[in-house]
């Protein structure tokens, strides 16, 4: 399973329908919480989506990043520093983060 399949599964067992490309994803998915710049993560909660170039996750409690990576090639959990520090040395950056909210 790769990062896209793991959100779209996600939010489908929520009962939201998500694309299958984290393109599209980032693209249509939740509303886009505002970021100063690639490096302000100042307003990002406990389940947000979060974007990096042709990748996804799920910001989870005590910053942790529920992601399908190819660092380890499983779904993991991750420290969200770890993540960053990663995406820094592969000259990536988060593009977005998306909230999702429930339907009232």
């Amino acid at each position: 399973m790769d990062w896209s399949a793991l959100v779209q599964m996600a939010l489908t067992m929520a009962g939201i329908a998500a694309p299958r490309d984290s393109d599209l994803q980032e693209a249509n998915v939740g509303t886009r919480v505002p970021m100063d710049d690639d490096r302000d993560l100042s307003r990002l909660k406990e389940g947000d989506l979060v974007f990096f170039p042709g990748h996804v996750g799920l910001f989870v409690k005590d910053w942790r990043f529920l992601h399908a990576n190819t660092f380890d090639m499983q779904v993991s959990l991750h420290r969200f520093s770890e993540v960053l520090d990663r995406a820094e040395r592969e000259n990536s950056r988060v593009t977005s983060i998306r909230r999702i909210t429930p339907s009232p």
